[in-house]
């Protein structure tokens, strides 16, 4: 069965707040914003044994140590509750306090690690990682911008929300764009 996940929120007081997941949410909310969504993916070193597969299962990374996020993350409480769920363990290498970190010790083969999907295609553009998407239905994450009355918001408020979301959309378009880009080789087909 799938873990229960606890609401992730960031919040701006009188505002707005930054909510994943949702439906735990629903009875204290009037208005969301679909904000952004986004994957949880395995990140490893260029010449680690996964670094070649089209996707796994999260449980198959449990038989490799791990670069972890620190405790008080979410992803470290969410994957705690996924590996609970599936009654086997984390094997934690190190602990690390932010993505970029994480993500340096997995380009030195410390471990393999689990990252939102953006950070990590931000990191691979100048690290020796390779970014292995999960196959479990969980790692996608849905987030949204929650605010009990969008118009009640002052203009300020209201405005902060457009930019996240339009923000947002920007990266998902350029993303898009990059991968449906034609591949460019230097030499002749």
């Amino acid at each position: 069965s799938e873990p229960a996940r606890a609401p992730r929120v960031v919040s701006f007081p009188a505002l707005a707040e930054l909510v994943q997941p949702l439906a735990q949410l629903t009875d204290l909310i009037a208005e969301t914003v679909d904000f952004n969504s986004d994957s949880l993916v395995l990140v490893v070193a260029k010449d680690h044994p996964l670094a070649s597969e089209k996707s796994v299962p999260f449980t198959r990374t449990l038989d490799y140590d791990h670069v972890r996020l620190h405790e008080a993350s979410a992803i470290h409480a969410f994957l705690r509750q996924v590996c609970s769920a599936v009654h086997r363990t984390l094997r934690m290498r190190i602990e690390v306090s932010n993505f970029e970190t994480a993500c340096r010790m997995i380009e030195a083969d410390i471990g393999v690690g689990i990252v939102p999907g953006s950070s990590a295609r931000r990191r691979a553009e100048r690290l020796a990682i390779c970014i292995v998407p999960l196959e479990d239905a969980w790692s996608l994450r849905q987030q949204f911008v929650v605010v009990r009355q969008l118009e009640a918001l002052p203009p300020f408020g209201r405005d902060l929300v457009n930019v996240l979301v339009e923000d947002a959309r920007r990266a998902v378009g350029a993303q898009s764009a990059l991968q449906a880009a034609p591949s460019q080789s230097s030499g002749p087909s």
